[in-house]
């Protein structure tokens, strides 16, 4: 039965990948079409026919850029492009599936350094250029949300795969905080008081009672001393527009500072 049942599921899969070889006739187009919306699923995380056939149409010009000559979809198969594509991306959907799962994620902050690290999105003055994004997301078939969520994905998937590869041991110190912040728990009980609830009512004071209450809290009622200052600021610039000066005393202001204002010629 089990034997049956694998031999299913490895012929539907061969299906699949003859429809993607179908599709990839026309490879130039954005959009494989037709009924197929993914090539597989780890989790809850699909792997998109667009999206395989962008990572193999990047691995292809990869391919032929290294041989310098152009690679085709038959000849891409014989080298076992599109199985290596396939497989990479498997095991980048268990992580991103995995990511997902425990919350991991980055911020914005992040996603913009990185996009603003990536080459082809610079000028010509070497700085990151929105027209250039725009229009190399453009010609790939991405729109810019598309293309930073993917970014965000990664990301979470690189930190998720380096705690892995590095078998990262959280401390045990961070490990306690962690579990008292899950399992704590608070838990308060509250009790209304008012005068309804006293058995007889508070009598009121006396002269003498309030005066030894006062005597006995000093600081209660009292305020440090303070001084208070008033001042009045004046400037030239409120009267400034007030000021006619005349002019015969200004010849005579500058005259007199002629040295300041006269410079000998230098050679």
């Amino acid at each position: 039965m089990a034997a049956a049942k694998g031999r299913t599921t490895r012929f539907l899969v061969w299906i699949i990948l003859g429809l993607l070889v179908v599709g990839l006739a026309g490879f130039g187009t954005r959009n494989f079409g037709g009924r197929i919306r993914s090539v597989g699923e780890v989790g809850n995380t699909e792997i998109t026919v667009d999206r395989y056939a962008s990572a193999l149409r990047q691995q292809m010009n990869a391919f032929s850029a290294q041989t310098g000559q152009r690679v085709d979809m038959p000849q891409a198969q014989a080298f076992g492009i599109d199985r290596a594509v396939l497989a990479r991306l498997i095991g980048s959907a268990a992580l991103e599936n995995e990511a997902t799962r425990l919350g991991l994620s980055v911020g914005d902050r992040v996603v913009q350094q990185q996009v603003l690290a990536i080459p082809a999105f610079a000028g010509i003055d070497g700085r990151f250029n929105r027209d250039a994004y725009e229009f190399t997301l453009d010609r790939t078939g991405q729109t810019a949300a598309d293309f930073e969520a993917t970014i965000r994905i990664d990301s979470a998937s690189n930190i998720l795969q380096a705690a892995v590869v590095t078998a990262i041991v959280a401390p045990t110190a961070y490990a306690d905080i962690l579990l008292a912040y899950i399992g704590e728990r608070r838990n308060f009980s509250w009790l209304a008081l008012d005068a309804a609830s006293l058995e007889q009512p508070v009598p009121e004071p006396n002269e003498a009672e309030l005066l030894a209450h006062y005597d006995a809290n000093p600081d209660q009622f009292r305020l440090p001393a303070f001084k208070r200052l008033s001042y009045a600021w004046l400037s030239p610039a409120f009267v400034a527009d007030q000021i006619e000066i005349d002019d015969d005393a200004l010849r005579a202001a500058y005259d007199a500072r002629s040295d300041i204002y006269v410079v000998p010629e230098r050679r």
